[in-house]
């Protein structure tokens, strides 16, 4: 089990993350899910053991990470946010060269890492770095695996993936999930964080809520949220500004081709009343929200609170 405590990081006068505390159990994937530049591979990173933090404490099956260091890294395995493999060695080679550095057979790891390796075997005498981005995550995630850690961090790992490989990705981790390992996996993509087990919403270097999925969109906030589509994707930037100068207390965003409002119960009638008056031609109805919009929920609060 990973246990994280107060942790705080400084980059020089650059406050990282700032007294971050979560959990991770066996069969858990849980998501840290925030912007670049929020925390999310400093996190990551302290718990992998490959940095210091100033304050706090981290826990992995109770071993420290300050004092245990060595044991730990026998029982997690980290696959950073860039591809870091040699790319001038082929797949077979990555992989024996990993199995080198913990010290296992290949026989010796076969059913962890199988699962991966049965997609990559026909291309193991490729250079990595002639694979392709979906085949290079596969590749990484392997070499992460063949420790069979108990935990499995990883850093972005779809980034950059075309959106089939991503969905294979994810499978296999819900099969690794399943087989009793604790998974943390960060994103900056929120339709990923909707299929975490449970989701941290990370700003600033602090967390903004956690819980799982459900319970963050189902959570009443005392606020409604509406969508108004159909308006023409030339006008749509000129649109959402329109709302925000008409409406002050109300917060407006883009969504793909629509626009998001966050708005009290009272707004409600004002809001459809110019939409009918400007956006005839458009449609506005009130929404279940998703990940994306709670955090720009938190977004508004934060703003709010620092006028």
């Amino acid at each position: 089990m990973l246990q994280v405590k107060n942790f705080k990081r400084h980059y020089g006068d650059l406050l990282a993350v700032n007294r971050f505390s979560m959990e991770a159990s066996p069969k858990e994937i849980v998501g840290l899910i925030g912007p670049d530049g929020s925390g999310k591979t400093t996190i990551l990173r302290s718990i992998a053991t490959l940095q210091t933090m100033e304050e706090g404490e981290i826990l992995i099956d109770g071993d420290n990470v300050r004092t245990d260091f060595l044991p730990i890294r026998k029982k997690l395995g980290y696959m950073p946010g860039q591809f870091s493999l040699y790319p001038d060695l082929s797949v077979g080679e990555n992989l024996s060269f990993f199995m080198d550095i913990h010290g296992v057979t290949f026989d010796q790891c076969k059913d962890a890492i199988d699962p991966i390796y049965q997609q990559i075997a026909p291309f193991k005498d490729r250079k990595a770095g002639k694979l392709s981005g979906g085949m290079k995550q596969k590749l990484a995630l392997c070499c992460a695996l063949v420790n069979q850690p108990s935990l499995l961090l990883l850093d972005e790992p779809t980034t950059g993936v075309d959106p089939v490989s991503r969905k294979e990705f994810w499978n296999i981790l819900y099969n690794y999930r399943n087989q009793g390992t604790s998974i943390v996996v960060s994103t900056p993509y929120m339709d990923e964080a909707s299929i975490c087990d449970r989701i941290l919403l990370i700003h600033k270097g602090q967390v903004l809520e956690q819980g799982t999925p459900s319970e963050l969109v189902l959570k009443d906030r005392g606020v409604i949220f509406l969508e108004l589509q159909g308006i023409r994707s030339t006008a749509i930037y000129q649109s959402k500004e329109e709302l925000l100068k008409r409406f002050p207390d109300l917060y407006a965003y883009l969504s793909g081709k629509k626009i998001r409002v966050i708005c009290s119960r009272n707004a409600i009638k004002h809001v459809e009343q110019y939409q009918k008056e400007h956006f005839p031609m458009t449609t506005i109805s009130q929404v279940t929200p998703d990940i994306e919009d709670i955090f720009m929920f938190h977004l508004i609060d934060e703003k709010e609170g620092a006028e």
